[in-house]
């Protein structure tokens, strides 16, 4: 039996969207279409129909044969001519080569009938910003003396620059990949961290070096930084005070799901705020990405 791969499609780091080969199991699932299993050609089953550009023209378990006539290997690769000899490469290449708005011709495979469809791909927005001062900047909100950021390349690089015996956070791989290995699923998508607790009376009990993803927020998912300080200012600074007596926080691996294992009380979150930003000389408790300089 032949090895195949699922395909899935992301796009580069830089201008260029890109095919992305995902190698899995030799196995053949019973959905596929069955002349694959008796079929010579060669191509890549399509395991997922969030394609960008091409959704809505490519369709699950299409079977990609080719790219601009480039027949595609069992194990995601095509050949290409470099230095008048033929190398072996990912079949990304062919896409992320062509410069912005460039069609692709893509030959798949549907039901036993092969099709031909152009697509222009277009970059899908990464899940975690790339550039410092580009797409990133720092930014954070404290709450209580918890200080939540967003994941981002340029946070993961400064960490791993840092030697391990000088470092006072620790970002598990979990939690690195988190950001770095997928895209975003709607435009208010982002990773949101508690990157460290900054000792006072309110958050006795709490801490540790471990860098968590923040869940939710008063039960209710969290999915951008500006959505968790806007949530926070309005469960805080009613015209009454707090509108809650706590300030509950849910994160990724908590037992069970539901379970908020931190909790502070909501009417001495924004005094101890202030004390915090005193002591450690910080200009105000939040900084957001509009706030930048």
């Amino acid at each position: 039996m032949k090895k195949m791969v699922r395909l899935e499609v992301a796009a580069s780091q830089g201008h260029f969207a890109r095919m992305q080969v995902s190698s899995c199991a030799a196995v053949f699932h019973k959905e596929l279409c069955p002349c694959v299993l008796c079929s010579p050609m060669k191509g890549q089953p399509l395991r997922r129909a969030d394609l960008g550009a091409a959704a809505g023209t490519v369709l699950a378990k299409d079977i990609l044969l080719a790219i601009d006539g480039v027949q595609l290997t069992h194990e995601g690769k095509v050949s290409c001519r470099i230095s008048g000899q033929d190398v072996e490469m990912s079949a990304d290449v062919l896409i992320s080569r062509k410069p912005k708005n460039s069609k692709t011709l893509l030959t798949l495979l549907r039901n036993g009938v092969e099709y031909n469809k152009e697509v222009v791909f277009t970059p899908i927005p990464p899940l975690s910003p790339r550039y410092d001062r580009y797409d990133s900047s720092p930014t954070y909100v404290i709450l209580g003396g918890l200080v939540f950021t967003k994941h981002s390349h340029a946070l993961i690089k400064e960490y791993l620059n840092i030697d391990q015996k000088e470092r006072t956070i620790l970002i598990t791989g979990e939690v690195l990949n988190q950001g770095t290995d997928q895209w975003k699923e709607r435009e208010n998508h982002e990773v949101v961290l508690l990157l460290r607790t900054l000792r006072h009376p309110i958050n006795v009990g709490y801490g540790g070096k471990s860098v968590k993803i923040l869940k939710r927020f008063n039960g209710d998912p969290v999915e951008t930084l500006a959505g968790l300080a806007n949530a926070a200012a309005a469960a805080l600074d009613g015209p009454n005070g707090p509108a809650c007596d706590f300030l509950r926080f849910g994160f990724h691996g908590d037992q069970p799901d539901d379970f908020d294992s931190v909790v502070l009380v909501a009417s001495e979150v924004r005094a101890a705020d202030a004390a915090i930003c005193k002591t450690h000389r910080i200009p105000r408790s939040a900084i957001l990405e509009d706030e930048c300089p």
